[in-house]
């Protein structure tokens, strides 16, 4: 287990040092954010649109998912996500230098 020191700049919210993104242990390229919210009343994650943009590039080359600006997110109007894991990587987050990893399952959402 790992804790944080929290940002003492923003006094409304548990803040932490963002270091960055990664995808199957690849660092991307890192935006110009410095912090991280931490909110425990939600299990969405919300990136900078440059940090989104490199993660959603690293899914782009699966066939039938569809990661086009027409969206906001990839979705395909055919095969459900798990259909897709196997071809997915880790996505991590990293702050404070400390990755935390979440797999396909742990990002993706089906209607089922």
């Amino acid at each position: 287990m790992y804790s944080h020191n929290l940002v003492k700049k923003f006094d409304l919210w548990w803040t932490v040092h963002f270091t960055g993104i990664a995808f199957d242990e690849e660092k991307l390229p890192k935006s110009k954010a410095h912090y991280a919210i931490i909110d425990t009343g939600t299990s969405l994650i919300y990136l900078p649109k440059s940090d989104y943009e490199n993660f959603i590039s690293k899914l782009a080359h699966i066939e039938q998912l569809d990661c086009s600006d027409k969206y906001d997110f990839c979705v395909s109007e055919h095969h459900e996500c798990e259909e897709f894991h196997d071809k997915m990587g880790n996505f991590s987050i990293i702050l404070d230098n400390v990755w935390y990893s979440i797999p396909p399952q742990g990002y993706t959402l089906s209607n089922e």
